[in-house]
């Protein structure tokens, strides 16, 4: 049995695949693994990114997402990026995060995977006019993913970025709101659900930010959080992160129910 395929039962084991309803919902992996590349055409952000660059094709993009990686980890690695400042700068230096996340939401089968995970978590917890915050949004794919979905009040969240720029501009009917986390505090006891999703690496605080994500959900809200482990290290990820990784998730346990641990939690 291939590792692939131990992975999918292992995950149809758990929330939300165990109930009658869950399991209807398998079959978007093998759509998924048949199409990987047609399928869920809905998660592609690269219609937005070639009007906002004015490009007239896919394979354009495709050019501009390889250019777009050559200099990044110099220009990351030029500067100290240990506090949150220098982060930011980068972000707002570089828009490689546009490019990648753009290519990805069509054209990457574990990008795409993780997106219907996180959708099938959604729609099974959470009622589609309920609100939901997509925290560290990056360049929208899964907000507006959600959007296609029926779910109508999702609030989208991240640092000053190129990318957050690129959605406040190109991507802003798809989100009931944009928060600049620069400026803007996440409200109180407001969220029936949480999506955090491969962003807490890329921070020097992350328990301090999952104290504010908790808090930010209402009683019986759902948590769905993608924390890589430093053997997923990479340029970008930061020390720090992976040094308050344990904490972070000893806070989430005492403040949820774990549902799946390290990936879905409930208020209590």
């Amino acid at each position: 049995m291939s590792m692939q395929l131990k992975n999918l039962m292992k995950a149809f084991s758990q929330f939300p695949y165990t109930t009658l309803s869950g399991k209807f919902l398998i079959w978007d992996y093998f759509l998924l693994r048949m199409f990987s590349k047609s399928s869920f055409s809905a998660m592609s952000i690269i219609p937005f990114v070639k009007k906002a660059y004015n490009l007239d094709s896919d394979e354009e993009l495709r050019a501009r997402y390889y250019f777009s990686r050559i200099g990044a980890e110099e220009l990351w690695n030029s500067r100290s990026r240990n506090d949150q400042a220098s982060i930011e700068h980068f972000y707002q230096e570089h828009d490689m995060d546009i490019w990648r996340q753009a290519y990805y939401s069509k054209y990457d089968y574990g990008c795409k995977k993780k997106m219907v995970q996180t959708y099938h978590i959604l729609k099974s917890s959470v009622k589609k006019n309920e609100p939901i915050l997509d925290f560290g949004c990056g360049s929208g794919v899964f907000f507006h993913y959600l959007f296609s979905k029926g779910f109508k009040a999702v609030d989208a969240a991240d640092i000053p970025s190129c990318a957050l720029d690129f959605i406040s501009k190109w991507m802003f009917p798809y989100a009931c709101k944009i928060i600049n986390l620069g400026k803007e505090q996440l409200p109180k006891n407001h969220y029936a659900g949480v999506v955090a999703i491969d962003c807490l690496e890329h921070t020097t605080e992350p328990l301090k930010i999952a104290q504010g994500l908790i808090e930010s959900m209402r009683e019986g809200g759902i948590l769905i959080i993608k924390f890589p482990k430093e053997s997923d290290f990479s340029w970008t990820h930061i020390r720090q992160a992976q040094e308050q990784r344990d904490a972070t998730f000893d806070f989430i346990k005492k403040s949820c129910k774990t549902v799946v641990p390290e990936h879905v939690y409930r208020k209590i």
